[in-house]
C-alpha cells in the first residue's frame, strides 16, 4: 500500500528501556505504517525489547540508524532515545 495521508510510513528509532512506552505510543496510533524499528545494539549484549517491537508490527529490524533511513525512507522518523 503506498503511503496516503491516512496511513504515513514511520520509521521508529529507539532503545531496549524505551521499547514498552513507544509500543504503547504506537498502539495508539493505529492508522500508521511502521516500516522498520532500530536501536543501538548494547555492547556485549542482545536488545530484544526493540526485536519484539519490530515483530508486533511486522517491521524490519536495524542497528544502524543511518542505513534505516537511507534503505527505508519514509514520511516519519520516530525518534525515542
Amino acid at each position: 500500500m503506498p503511503p496516503t495521508p491516512d496511513h504515513p510510513e514511520v520509521i521508529v528509532w529507539t532503545d531496549a528501556h524505551r521499547a514498552d512506552i513507544v509500543r504503547q505510543i504506537l498502539g495508539q496510533m493505529t492508522e500508521l505504517k511502521i516500516l522498520a524499528v532500530g536501536s543501538p545494539r548494547p555492547r556485549n549484549q542482545s536488545s530484544p525489547r526493540p526485536v519484539e517491537l519490530a515483530e508486533s508490527f511486522s517491521a524490519a529490524t536495524f542497528d544502524d540508524l543511518r542505513q534505516m533511513i537511507v534503505q527505508l525512507p519514509a514520511q516519519y522518523l520516530f525518534l525515542a532515545t
